[in-house]
């Protein structure tokens, strides 16, 4: 048996688990990025985060987090909410992936989550 397969260019195969890389390592880059943007950038993302899962723990605090983000599908359980949170994630992780990250765009990212919250 011959087995076929490709890998993308940006796969990163080193991250793998039980390579002994640290799997988060994307993320605790992506956070410096913010981090080095504005002192605050990342501590507010955070805080937004927590409050998107405080409101998501109650039916009324879905609602107003639909009437907030406005997703396509209802937010009627807590794992619609996860969705909303890796939906926001990749968002940001993009930014910085994408090198959209300059240190205004951040600044203002991370205000409107914050204060749309």
């Amino acid at each position: 048996m011959h087995d076929t397969g490709a890998l993308a260019a940006s796969a990163p195969i080193v991250q793998f688990y039980g390579t002994g890389f640290d799997p988060y390592a994307f993320y605790d880059i992506a956070t410096n990025t913010y981090t080095n943007a504005s002192a605050q950038c990342s501590q507010l993302i955070k805080q937004a985060f927590a409050t998107v899962q405080s409101l998501g723990s109650t039916p009324s605090g879905r609602s107003q987090l639909q009437t907030i983000f406005r997703p396509c599908s209802p937010l009627n359980s807590q794992r619609d909410v996860l969705s909303l949170l890796a939906w926001l994630i990749s968002g940001l992780t993009n930014m910085v992936l994408l090198e959209h990250a300059i240190p205004e765009q951040v600044r203002g990212c991370a205000d409107s989550v914050m204060h749309s919250v």
